[in-house]
């Protein structure tokens, strides 16, 4: 079905490794796979920034939204009806945040079934620094699934098995700071929606850690590499949003200059009362204040 994409990323990858092994650098297919994912995030880079862009926009209409619920929580077609003339006021899609990843999809399906090609499958010293072989753990060589794995002692050996455990960390943890980055900074991004969203992305990137123990560490490596991108790409754009939400905070009242520091308040100086005058001209006279009248004691 997605041979059209499939074919083509294919002789992407095997003309890349092939030039950089004849370059003589080591972990050739490795780097591969890494340039390749450069190439896809710039290719994609518009709607990557669209998708942000859209998803930081309709968190700062949250708050309207939240008081529109509290308005019409009973009456869910009034709703529907006033979040739409809010979205439309605003110029907000509210489809526009999941728009381009339903468009890159059918490119990260192409990229894993380019990744089990046979003819990317054969190719040999696909090591990758602490990575015995880019193609396992669905190599022909290990157990199918996560029998290389489990049960205890790994089938294959803990100083073989050790380093392939460190790519679902990093893969999970990698994919929850670009995912909490996305998220509003402020009091008013939280609420049920705010919590429905982290945990969804809590189980999308145990279920991604999860594939990484079965597919070949290639499609893992690509995975970790788009992440760490996305990160970068994530942070020009909207900074640091919910990972440090202080620091969001201080960035944001910044550039609406809310942090203009406060004129000094001047005293104005008020004319002296009759009394203090007076004291002046009899200090002015005598050269010493006027003494007091002591009453006589009767």
């Amino acid at each position: 079905m997605l041979d059209f994409i499939i074919n083509p990323l294919v002789q992407l990858i095997l003309f890349l490794n092939n030039t950089i092994q004849s370059l003589g650098i080591p972990y050739h297919f490795g780097w591969a796979i890494i340039i390749l994912t450069i190439i896809l995030k710039i290719i994609t880079l518009p709607l990557n920034l669209q998708q942000i862009r859209a998803i930081k926009a309709q968190q700062e209409l949250q708050p309207k939204l939240a008081e529109l619920q509290k308005k019409y929580g009973k009456d869910r077609e009034r709703l529907a009806q006033a979040q739409m003339e809010l979205y439309k006021e605003a110029g907000v899609n509210p489809l526009g945040g999941c728009l381009p990843l339903l468009i890159q999809l059918p490119i990260l399906w192409a990229l894993f079934g380019a990744l089990q090609h046979p003819s990317l499958a054969a190719i040999p010293n696909a090591s990758f620094f602490i990575l015995s072989d880019l193609h396992c753990p669905s190599c022909a060589d290990w157990p199918s699934g996560i029998g290389w794995l489990w049960p205890f002692p790994p089938a294959v050996g803990w100083n073989v098995a050790l380093p392939y455990l460190i790519l679902p960390v990093l893969l999970i943890g990698t994919q929850l700071i670009q995912q909490k980055m996305s998220m509003a900074s402020t009091p008013s991004g939280g609420g049920s929606q705010a919590q429905t969203m982290n945990t969804v992305s809590i189980v999308f990137a145990l279920l991604f850690g999860y594939y990484s123990l079965i597919f070949p560490a290639s499609l893992s490596l690509y995975y970790i590499v788009f992440n760490i991108f996305g990160i970068v790409q994530q942070y020009f754009v909207t900074g640091w949003g919910g990972l440090r939400p202080q620091a969001a905070a201080a960035t944001a009242s910044a550039a609406d200059g809310s942090s203009k520091p406060v004129a000094p308040v001047q005293v104005e100086a008020t004319e002296p009362s009759v009394a203090a005058k007076a004291v002046e001209r009899g200090v002015s006279k005598t050269g010493s204040a006027p003494k007091r009248s002591r009453r006589r004691r009767k």
